[in-house]
C-alpha cells in the first residue's frame, strides 16, 4: 500500500493567544476566518485556560483551526506565542489577539510584502481605538524618523509577519520576567537586527483594543466594542476604513493627545515591571497600577496621513464625503494641499 501524501503545508500560521475570554475569543476567530487570503492554519494557544474556550474554539468546525491549551500560566502572550510558533507549519508567522480584529485584507497585503521583499519582518498600520467616552482614535505603524523604537516607530504584534524559520533561530520570544521591555519590543528587536530590516505596507489592517487601557477587562470581559466594529466590518469594511481615518484626521486637527496606559518605566524599574503594571490594570494581578501619565501633542506624520487620505479618496462613500470634507478643512492646511 502506498504511503499517504504528505499534506501540503500552509503559506501562514497564525498564533492566537488567548486567556479566559470566550467573548471577544470568538470575534477575533471570526475575523480571521474571513481573510480573503484562505491557505493559512490558525494556532490557538490558552495560556492555561480554564473556561470554556476550548469548547468555543472547536465550535467553528474549521479544520484549519487547531488548537492547544498551556499547562502554566505564563502570565503573557510571548508564552502562548513560543508555544504556537513550535506548532507552525507556515512559511510565514502572524499574530492575532483575542480582543482585537483584522479586516479582510489583512494577510492578503502582507504576504505579497514577504514574498517581494528580503526583509525577515513586514508590518501593517493598526487602528488604535480608545475605549469610551474619549473614543480617540490613532494610527499606530507610521514612521517619523524611519527607525523602529518606542519613540520612533511603534510595531504591534498583531500587525506583523515574519518568517518562521528566522524567528526560530534566534530563540523566539523570549519571558516578560528577564526583560526590561514589553516582549515584543525584545522580539522585533532581534527579528529584525541591527540593521532595522524591515517592511512597511502602508494599509490600515487591523484594529486594537488595548486591553489595559480599559481597566479591569479581564474581570468585567466586556466585547460591545468588538461586536460593533466586526459587524461594520462584515458590512462594509472600505467604508469602516475610511470612516475611521477621518476620525483619526480629526482627532489630530483638534489637537487630541494620546493617553498612556501605564507610567513610563522607572530607569530602575526590575525586570518584567512593565508587565505587571499592565496586568495590574488589567484586573489580572492584585492592587493598582501606577498613576497613568497623558502625553500631549500627536505622533501622527501629517504628511503620511494626508497620503493615506489621497489614496482612499476611491473609497469614500458617497454619503460620507460631506462630513469628510467638514474633516478636512478643520484638519488645516497640512491636509489641505496637494
Amino acid at each position: 500500500m502506498p504511503a499517504p501524501i504528505p499534506a501540503v503545508p500552509p503559506v501562514v500560521s497564525i498564533i492566537l493567544a488567548t486567556y479566559n475570554w470566550t467573548s471577544v475569543l470568538r470575534l477575533a476567530i471570526r475575523s480571521v476566518l474571513a481573510q480573503s487570503f484562505r491557505d493559512f492554519e490558525l494556532l490557538v494557544v490558552g495560556d492555561c485556560c480554564t473556561d470554556d474556550t476550548e469548547e468555543v474554539v472547536a465550535s467553528f468546525g474549521d479544520p484549519r483551526i487547531r488548537w492547544h491549551n498551556l499547562p502554566k500560566n505564563s502570565g503573557n502572550q510571548a508564552g502562548p506565542n513560543n508555544a504556537g510558533l513550535a506548532m507552525a507549519k507556515g512559511e510565514f508567522t502572524a499574530y492575532m489577539h483575542q480582543d482585537d480584529l483584522w479586516f479582510p485584507d489583512h494577510l492578503e497585503v502582507l504576504v505579497p510584502a514577504m514574498r517581494k521583499g528580503v526583509a525577515p519582518l513586514a508590518h501593517t498600520l493598526a487602528l488604535d481605538v480608545s475605549p469610551p467616552p474619549e473614543h480617540l482614535r490613532r494610527i499606530v505603524g507610521l514612521p517619523s524618523r524611519g527607525a523602529f523604537g518606542a519613540d520612533r516607530r511603534e510595531i504591534w504584534t498583531i500587525t506583523l509577519m515574519h518568517r518562521t524559520q528566522h524567528a526560530r533561530s534566534l530563540g523566539a520570544w523570549r519571558d516578560w520576567r528577564e526583560l526590561r521591555q514589553v516582549p515584543v519590543m525584545d522580539f522585533i528587536h532581534r527579528v529584525i537586527g541591527p540593521e532595522h530590516r524591515f517592511t512597511t505596507v502602508n494599509a490600515i489592517t487591523a484594529v486594537k483594543f488595548h486591553s489595559a487601557q480599559r481597566l479591569r477587562s479581564y474581570v468585567e470581559k466586556p466585547c460591545y466594542e468588538q461586536a460593533s466594529y466586526l459587524e461594520q466590518m462584515e458590512r462594509d469594511a472600505p467604508g469602516l476604513r475610511y470612516r475611521e481615518l477621518v476620525a483619526v484626521a480629526d482627532c489630530v486637527a483638534r489637537g487630541k493627545y494620546e493617553r498612556r496606559t501605564i507610567a513610563q518605566t522607572p530607569k530602575d524599574a526590575p525586570p518584567g515591571w512593565e508587565i505587571e503594571q499592565l496586568n495590574k490594570a488589567r484586573g489580572l494581578l492584585a492592587g493598582e497600577p501606577e498613576p497613568v501619565v497623558s502625553t500631549s501633542g500627536s505622533r501622527h506624520n501629517p504628511a503620511l496621513l494626508w497620503a493615506l487620505l489621497r489614496r482612499m479618496r476611491r473609497l469614500i462613500p458617497r454619503a460620507l464625503r460631506g462630513r469628510a470634507g467638514i474633516v478636512l478643512q478643520r484638519a488645516g492646511s497640512w491636509l489641505d494641499r496637494d
